[in-house]
């Protein structure tokens, strides 16, 4: 298991790219999709991603209308990081828990995965 250095995830890290799953159906958000997160010393965090809308019109439409932005707190627990939503495009996730693998952290890159029982991401960000 990774050792996290918290002072690594700490700033702004901008999105490289977003690859979702719902079972075989796998896709990504687009070469040009744009975001970033942001990781604060107080514990608050915040993300924005917007999907390139030519990536997948119908399925960004339906779920995130190709917008996806939520805030709240974090907190590190062996190699996971734990969103705790405050505030959500998708309001079905305020109060709940966004629970990431930290696969790689280092000063320029981070790689989040996500999983829940109808779908999995994996989330590339680097250092601006």
């Amino acid at each position: 298991m990774m050792e996290i250095n918290v002072i690594d995830l700490l700033g702004k890290w901008n999105l490289v790219s977003f690859k979702m799953a719902f079972g075989s159906i796998k896709w990504n958000w687009g070469r040009n999709a744009k975001g970033a997160i942001t990781y604060e010393p107080n514990g608050k965090m915040s993300v924005e991603i917007r999907a390139e809308k030519s990536a997948f019109p119908y399925i960004s439409n339906l779920i995130f209308n190709n917008i996806l932005s939520y805030s709240g707190r974090y907190r590190i627990h062996d190699n996971l990081v734990i969103h705790s939503i405050e505030y959500s495009s998708q309001e079905s996730w305020i109060g709940t828990d966004l629970i990431r693998e930290i696969e790689v952290l280092n000063k320029k890159t981070l790689v989040l995965r996500g999983r829940s029982k109808v779908f999995s991401v994996i989330l590339s960000w680097t250092k601006p």
